[in-house]
């Protein structure tokens, strides 16, 4: 606000006046000649005669107020959310079988990351950008500089060779492992952020399939730290894992319970809104239902059996029009069939897809002849986002 002050002063000025009288009678008289008295001006009438100029004081200047400084909080993540899931499948901390894990996918990035309509991204995965040979056998693959992992090391292209050396590692189980071993003729990273790959056959959709959010079940598709994989093997990094995602892991109960927590800052989704995030295994639907009408927990997968259930409980339901992907594989090719599935978001099971509505909350990768993803828990923390969720 701006503000003045002006200040007028204006003096007085006062005036006197001089009268003279004489008188006299009878003869007259020869009076001596008198001088006349001499008369001096007193203060008042010389202050008549000639009037100071009145002095008018010039205005104050007008101050200009200094505005306190603008802050600006920082984000903070605040708060819990739980997740009531039907089951942890295997209760892996590093995908190794075709089955999905949605509870792995706020503790890692993907290599390479796709959009909701199926495309692969590369401004949401690891890779930043790749090319391939004219023959279709080589790609070279860009990956993303100061991506860090939980404990602070720089993710490099090396740690992508080290996840897939894993999976086809003889004697692996992976069911990525066959492939993988029989495609793959050769890998070199010329600098921390360049990887190349030799295939012994064309494949256009071999980093679809083997590297994205997109790709098969039990495939090298996260981002896992080489040096810390050598370093604990892999039932180390199995019982304490880190990724380079969004939250970092924090504890966990076999089969029962698992606890990620916030990290500081995430390269591409900053600073998540959430803190705390908890998944909990509560295989029975009508059980998880109850959880989720006493606050016990945030977000549930319902089947679409039990849509009428959770609509007449008053809970708040998410759903996603035709949400799913279909690839149907035949041999030396693919073909995918993107339905506007969410990755992350969307989850509606095999069984329902029959239907051309799907509640995006009953979600889950069907594996080889289908692919359904489920989550939207980055850096979203709002309960408006969760899949089903009390009013």
């Amino acid at each position: 606000m701006r503000w003045s002050i002006i200040a007028r002063i204006i003096p007085a000025a006062s005036a006197g006046s001089l009268l003279l009288a004489a008188c006299g009678g009878g003869e007259e008289a020869t009076v001596a000649p008198t001088a006349a008295p001499t008369v001096v001006p007193t203060a008042a009438a010389q202050a008549t005669a000639t009037l100071a100029p009145t002095a008018t004081a010039r205005p104050a200047p007008t101050a200009t107020p200094v505005p306190p400084p603008t802050t600006t909080s920082a984000p903070v993540s605040t708060g819990q959310m739980t997740i009531a899931l039907s089951g942890f499948a295997n209760f892996e901390m590093v995908t190794q079988q075709g089955t999905t894990k949605e509870y792995l996918e706020s503790m890692y990035d993907y290599v390479i990351g796709a959009k909701e309509n199926g495309d692969l991204d590369p401004a949401t995965g690891f890779v930043s950008s790749w090319t391939t040979d004219a023959e279709g056998k080589g790609f070279a693959f860009k990956t993303r500089p100061n991506v860090l992992f939980h404990n602070g090391d720089t993710a490099t292209a090396k740690d992508i060779i080290a996840f897939i050396d894993l999976a086809r590692a003889p004697g692996s189980q992976w069911s990525s492992a066959p492939a993988l071993r029989t495609d793959i003729v050769s890998m070199d990273t010329p600098d921390d952020n360049t990887l190349n790959v030799k295939l012994s056959a064309a494949s256009i959709f071999w980093h679809l399939r083997n590297l994205s959010l997109m790709g098969s079940g039990g495939s090298p598709s996260h981002l896992l730290s080489g040096k810390y994989l050598a370093a604990e093997g892999y039932a180390g990094y199995n019982k304490k894992p880190i990724g380079t995602g969004p939250y970092k892991f924090k504890s966990a109960a076999v089969n029962d319970n698992l606890t990620v927590e916030a990290v500081e800052k995430h390269w591409l989704y900053g600073v998540p809104r959430t803190e705390t995030m908890v998944f909990r295994a509560v295989p029975e639907e009508t059980t998880r239902l109850a959880l989720l009408r006493a606050g016990d927990a945030d977000i549930i997968p319902i089947s679409r059996a039990g849509l009428k259930a959770a609509q007449a409980a008053g809970v708040q339901i998410f759903e996603k029009e035709n949400s799913g992907v279909g690839a149907f594989r035949f041999p030396s090719t693919i073909r995918s069939r993107p339905r506007t599935c969410s990755p992350r978001r969307a989850i509606p099971t095999a069984s329902s897809l029959t239907s051309s509505s799907t509640p995006a909350a009953t979600c889950r990768k069907a594996r080889k002849s289908w692919r359904l993803w489920w989550w939207d828990g980055r850096n979203s923390g709002s309960k408006s986002t969760a899949s089903h969720q009390t009013s």
